[in-house]
């Protein structure tokens, strides 16, 4: 069984996820705050995703960078646009 994501879907997961990873990290302070997301979904292909991405910009505190891999396409990592919250 998969789901068939609409685009809020992801986009929502995605910020959940930024959520609880943007938090005062032990040690620092550091210039970069990186988090990496992987996904095994398999109805979330590159162009699902690209698409999906476009125009979205997630809100983070500490994070200064964000990056979702994508599991059956080892070529597949983006980068996602922040916002930071103030």
């Amino acid at each position: 069984m998969f789901l068939l994501w609409d685009r809020a879907q992801p986009l929502s997961a995605l910020q959940a996820r930024i959520d609880a990873k943007d938090q005062n990290w032990k040690g620092g302070p550091y210039e970069r705050y990186v988090l990496v997301i992987h996904t095994d979904e398999f109805s979330l292909d590159r162009d699902t995703v690209a698409r999906f991405l476009q125009g979205a910009t997630f809100q983070t505190q500490l994070l200064t960078d964000v990056f979702l891999g994508l599991s059956f396409d080892s070529n597949s990592v983006f980068r996602l646009d922040l916002l930071r919250r103030a």
